[in-house]
């Protein structure tokens, strides 16, 4: 499963990067993959953190498993959904042209 999520995020990212291919993708559709990429990206740096503070930067000096349970509870799954409603959309904008 993490193979085909990351290939997906990998994707997207190139849509959104590539200029030739950002062109092709409507204005909604770009910020909405912006959106799913920035809230993964959020959670990853969360799952290194203990989550004793709100700023969730102790992990750098103070590793744990705390942001490790927090990542793998049921929310990843509507992550991951995201993700493949957005990829799916990406590749339909890009194949209409």
């Amino acid at each position: 499963m993490t193979g085909i999520l990351r290939t997906l995020r990998i994707a997207v990212e190139r849509a959104l990067s590539a200029d030739g291919l950002r062109a092709r993708l409507d204005d909604d559709v770009a910020r909405r993959a912006q959106d799913v990429l920035d809230e993964r990206l959020a959670c990853m740096w969360k799952s290194l953190s203990q989550h004793a503070d709100a700023s969730c930067r102790n992990w750098r000096w103070h590793p744990g498993t705390g942001g490790h349970a927090w990542f793998l509870s049921p929310r990843w799954q509507g992550r991951s959904e995201k993700l493949y409603g957005v990829a799916g959309e990406v590749r339909t904008k890009l194949a209409a042209r």
